[in-house]
Formats: structure tokens, C-alpha cells, sequence
């Protein structure tokens, strides 16, 4: 797992789907780690279990990062990014992906932080595409279909380069 998470590629983060179990809000509610919801202002009582939310894991290793590892990793709670820029800036990059503008002109919630959605969706893009969903980010990370498969999705030269690693029995 450390070849995922290696700290040459800016801090590490990861935007965790609340939707996914009651887990996901129990976990960034006592890491003890800076998070935010993806909303802006005042989220509902009754959304707050379930919104999206961004959580600054600091270095590897860390209990939190190996909680969040070993309870959420192959249940598709969410993806991590490794970007070059504070929380704050982060999350307002993270919030012009979270809604697609549909061909019929209908606005819809786009789920970039559900791995499901977001390593299919990364390699079906244009160039400019790649450019708009990175902005500021250096790298993806995200369990594969196959858990015991971690997918990074980075750049060169502004194009898409994914990897795959086999974590084995330790991942």
C-alpha cells in the first residue's frame, strides 16, 4: 500500500461518499483529522451522515490512514487525491466537479468520489477533459474492481497515465 500512498506527489487526502454506510461519518467524525463536507454553508441534520466529504489524512503511515484502509478499502467509500495546495483550495477545486450538466440540459450531481464512477469515467476523457477534473491535483488513487488492485490516475504532460498495483495479502 505505501507505493499508493507515497508522499512524493503533494499532501494526501481523501474524499469519502457518507452515502455508502453510516461508517463513513462515524469514521471522519473520530479520526481526530481535519474534514469538511463538500457542500457549502450548513449541511441538513438529515443529509449530514450521508454528504460527501473531504478529509486531510496527513502522512503515511498513521492509525487514521490504516483505519480508513482496513474498514473502507473494497466497500467503495470514496478515492484519494494527492494535490499540492491546502484543504480549503482543494475542496473548492473538488466542488466544481460534484454536478454534469446532462445533453438534455438538466443539471445532475456527478459522483467523482465513488471509485466505481471515477476510474471508469477518467480514461473516457478528452485532453481538455483531464485538464478541467485534475485542475490542481497531482494524482487519484482508488481500488480497483478487484480490490486486491489499486488504480492511480495521474498525468504527463497533461496526458492520462494510469497504473495498477497488485497489493497482495498486505494491501
Amino acid at each position: 500500500m505505501s507505493e499508493l500512498l507515497a508522499p512524493d506527489k503533494g499532501e494526501l487526502f481523501a474524499v469519502l461518499d457518507g452515502a455508502r454506510e453510516d461508517a463513513v461519518h462515524a469514521f471522519t467524525s473520530t479520526a481526530g483529522l481535519p474534514w469538511a463536507y463538500l457542500e457549502d454553508g450548513v449541511v441538513e441534520a438529515t443529509y449530514e451522515v450521508c454528504a460527501p466529504r473531504l478529509i486531510a489524512l496527513g502522512s503515511w503511515p498513521s492509525t487514521a490512514l490504516e483505519q480508513l484502509l482496513a474498514k473502507g478499502w473494497g466497500k467503495s467509500w470514496g478515492v484519494f487525491v494527492r494535490a499540492r495546495l491546502n484543504m480549503g483550495a482543494l475542496r473548492e477545486h473538488l466542488r466544481t466537479l460534484s454536478s454534469v450538466k446532462l445533453p438534455t440540459g438538466r443539471v445532475a450531481q456527478f459522483r467523482f468520489y465513488d471509485p466505481r464512477v471515477l476510474r471508469v469515467y477518467l480514461p473516457s476523457c478528452t485532453y481538455d477533459e483531464v485538464a478541467q477534473v485534475f485542475g490542481p491535483i497531482d494524482e487519484f488513487a482508488m481500488e480497483d474492481e478487484d480490490p486486491a488492485i489499486a488504480c492511480r490516475f495521474g498525468r504527463d504532460n497533461g496526458a492520462l497515465v494510469v497504473t495498477k498495483l497488485e497489493l497482495g495479502a498486505a494491501g
